[in-house]
């Protein structure tokens, strides 16, 4: 029977020689130009980052969630906004004089008839013009 000899490797010497010329050949690369080298660090700073980003994700899975009894109540809530409100149905009133309303004879949404009387206005706070023209009917 034969014997085996174990095989060893052996690395001759050129070889670590040749791959410290292939690293400085790789930093001269990035020597070369400015925008390879400023690549490589924006490269290194996001693999950092992804690598941090993972490393931390996990810290969510142990965090203690709060509870409370359920209950039936009302809520409030307040709720603050800027800008223009506005409505869904518009009209355009057109009056020909000023003054205090006096009496309202609808009601919202109700539904009138063209010539009907809405409201009426208070008589102190016409205009003299107005005063007058009623005066002469």
């Amino acid at each position: 029977m034969a014997k085996k000899q174990a095989e060893s490797k052996i690395v001759p010497e050129n070889e670590g020689k040749k791959q410290r010329e292939n690293l400085s050949g790789l930093i001269g690369w990035f020597k070369a130009k400015k925008i390879r080298w400023i690549g490589g660090l924006l490269l290194f700073a996001v693999l950092i980052f992804l690598l941090f980003s993972i490393l931390n994700g996990n810290s969510n899975a142990n965090e203690e969630y709060q509870t409370a009894v359920v209950e039936q109540g009302d809520l409030i809530a307040i709720v603050g906004a800027t800008g223009i409100v506005e409505a869904r149905q518009t009209a355009d009133l057109n009056w020909q004089t000023t003054g205090r309303v006096e009496h309202v004879y609808v009601q919202v949404n109700e539904l009138v008839k063209e010539g009907e009387i809405l409201a009426d206005l208070a008589d102190n706070t016409l205009p003299q013009s107005v005063i007058l023209a009623n005066l002469i009917w």
